[in-house]
């Protein structure tokens, strides 16, 4: 299995300790076989060396070598980095550091991952980390990192309407008998406790409300018609039958950056 570069920050508290973590660096590139690499620099602040570590050669995976320097182990687990076995004993901020990179929106990697768990969330974390080229580690993190931000909102098994014996869908159009909060209140509250009413939106223009239905037949959506003339008052409520369904996905765009 090969992995392209990866790139780490790396956050360090004096050159002592980046001279160590530099030795262990060529050592370790050393025993892939393949020793290039890139290293950059940054600017020193309150006394802090930024240091950022890179490997732009293809790696391959295989052994799992421990190396040790002084007081800060080098662990490369398959040649995936595995910061967190040493950085705690240089911080728990590099930690924070490392682990927030991405922590303030989302990259390419994070598009990727939302891109295959969109089209079929129940796919193992392997397999997911496998095609975005990651460790299932890494993979697993930025996942929980994704909920915990709210770019996922949930994970749900879709169903189908059809076997389930409502496969009849019904767009409805509503328009305010009143046009205020306490009716607002009222019909919003009332159209929520109908379980065939799986979508609900107000809308600007000629037509205040649209629903969408999922019922069994013309009869059902009569049962559902008279339930909602009953919730409040209404100017008038025009439904249409869905002839042929083109095209169904919940698969959102996704923004290319």
């Amino acid at each position: 299995m090969v992995l392209p570069g990866r790139h780490f920050l790396v956050q360090l508290r004096d050159r002592a300790a980046c001279r160590r973590l530099e030795q262990t660096r060529h050592k370790a590139v050393d025993e892939t076989g393949r020793p290039r690499f890139q290293q950059r620099r940054g600017k020193t602040k309150r006394d802090l060396l930024m240091l950022q570590i890179g490997f732009s050669g293809t790696l391959r995976m295989g052994q799992e070598p421990s190396l040790q320097h002084g007081e800060i182990p080098f662990v490369v687990m398959g040649f995936y980095l595995s910061f967190e076995k040493f950085l705690p004993k240089i911080g728990q901020d590099s930690v924070k550091n490392r682990e927030n990179i991405h922590m303030s929106g989302y990259d390419q990697q994070d598009l990727r991952i939302l891109e295959i768990l969109q089209n079929d969330a129940s796919l193992p974390i392997a397999e997911i980390a496998d095609r975005v080229h990651l460790s299932q580690n890494a993979c697993w993190r930025r996942i929980k990192q994704l909920e915990e931000e709210g770019f996922i909102a949930k994970r749900v098994a879709l169903l189908d309407p059809a076997k389930l014996g409502v496969g009849t869908t019904v767009f409805v159009t509503v328009k305010a008998g009143e046009h205020t909060e306490k009716w607002l209140e009222n019909f919003s509250a009332a159209v929520r406790k109908i379980p065939e009413v799986i979508e609900f939106y107000r809308l600007t223009g000629e037509i205040d409300y649209l629903l969408k239905l999922q019922v069994a037949d013309i009869a059902d959506y009569d049962r559902i018609y008279k339930q909602l003339i009953r919730s409040a008052k209404l100017m008038d409520v025009s439904s249409a039958f869905a002839m042929e369904e083109l095209k169904r996905t919940t698969a959102i765009p996704l923004p290319r950056r």
